[in-house]
């Protein structure tokens, strides 16, 4: 039986998920959530809502994404796996004398089709030191095992959902304040992308248009928000609180998802163009799963499908037991996948080449060899 926990660090929450693996499958133990006050980041909310829970932790994968994490696709010459650490070595030194800070990486060799490119292809991951060293020092009380981008995250989530197939998919977790986007091919991911326009735009465009507060905008895209303006009535109505003393306004509802529509659009207008920018258009065979909170209003999945051409559906961890009923939606895939990545069974195990498994700062990469 082994242990692992995951920490989403999101915008608009931020959710701790531990689980247990053993032959009956993963089953949840474990769930916190949180919303951070306004102005408050997402690791100060953490450091102060889990620590009273920290010592009953192990384990825990923290999910990476945003402008904090850089990925890189490299191609690589066919050659011994020693020439391919000292390339990539050099690679990173290079980045850090540019960046002028030293930076934590992780890379893997990505298995790509041979009739899709005849070169090899590295995925590397970088993440300043001293930001991952400031985040684990302000999450002290919490054991953090390594950070993980969320893109990983979300393949292990998918990995859960029961019903997976072999073919080529694309994972898309549209949160609060990210895109982030993998294609899986037979037991692999092969592509990642993260895209800083997410369900926080949505909210921003409710609050401008709408000439309301971001927090009330906020409460009307989740209570009365639609994706796909066609499924709403126009004679309903929803009411509007005015901002400086302004009285509530009664608007359509058909305007909100007008709103929601337009913005949803150019989102998975970037979901297209990632795939096409992927080279993998024409292999994504299974579709396209959607994860994430903004997912969950009504016509997500049909402006999804009409602007990427593809099936998609939404995706839940269904395979996970345990607490489920409470935090089985798509909100749950980054924090769920997270704990799945990494177990209590993984702690004695060096730190190794495994893409986004083990992405820590060089100090403490150095302190475990030394404990282990």
């Amino acid at each position: 039986m082994s242990k692992g926990a995951g920490l989403d660090l999101g915008h608009s929450q931020v959710r701790l998920a531990q689980v247990k693996r053993g032959k009956g499958g993963v089953v949840l133990t474990r769930y916190h959530s949180v919303a951070p006050e306004t102005g408050e980041s997402p690791v100060d909310n953490a450091a102060a809502s889990f620590s009273s829970v920290g010592r009953k932790l192990v384990g825990v994968q923290t999910g990476l994404t945003g402008s904090d994490l850089m990925l890189r696709y490299l191609p690589v010459p066919a050659v011994e796996d020693w020439r391919l650490e000292r390339l990539m070595e050099f690679e990173v030194r290079e980045l850090e004398s540019r960046s002028g800070s030293p930076l934590a990486d992780s890379y893997n060799l990505l298995p790509v089709p041979n009739d899709l490119d005849d070169e090899d292809t590295m995925i590397l991951a970088l993440v300043r030191e001293d930001l991952l060293g400031g985040w684990m020092e302000e999450l002290g009380a919490i054991p953090i095992q390594g950070f993980t981008p969320n893109a990983v995250a979300l393949y292990n989530a998918y990995l859960e959902l029961g019903d997976h197939e072999p073919s080529v998919t694309l994972l898309a977790h549209l949160g609060a304040g990210t895109l982030d986007l993998a294609i899986y091919s037979e037991g692999s991911v092969v592509h990642s992308a993260v895209v800083t326009c997410a369900g926080h735009r949505v909210t921003s465009d409710l609050s401008r248009c709408l000439e309301t507060t971001a927090r009330d905008a906020e409460g009307i895209k989740q209570q009365h928000g639609c994706a796909y303006a066609s499924l709403v009535d126009r004679n309903v109505c929803v009411e509007v609180a005015g901002i400086g003393g302004h009285q509530p306004r009664i608007v359509s509802r058909k305007l909100v998802a007008d709103i929601v529509q337009a913005r949803m659009e150019e989102i998975f207008e970037m979901v297209l163009e990632v795939i096409v920018r992927s080279g993998y258009g024409e292999l994504i065979t299974s579709g396209v799963v959607i994860t994430g909170g903004s997912t969950m209003m009504s016509g997500v999945v049909d402006v999804a499908t009409g602007i990427i051409d593809l099936p998609v559906r939404l995706g839940e961890p269904l395979s996970v037991s345990g607490l489920t009923d409470e935090i089985g939606d798509p909100s749950w895939a980054t924090a769920v996948g997270l704990a799945r990545g990494l177990g209590e069974a993984d702690l004695a195990e060096e730190p190794g080449r495994d893409f986004g498994r083990h992405l820590l700062p060089q100090w403490v990469r150095k302190r475990m060899k030394e404990f282990f």
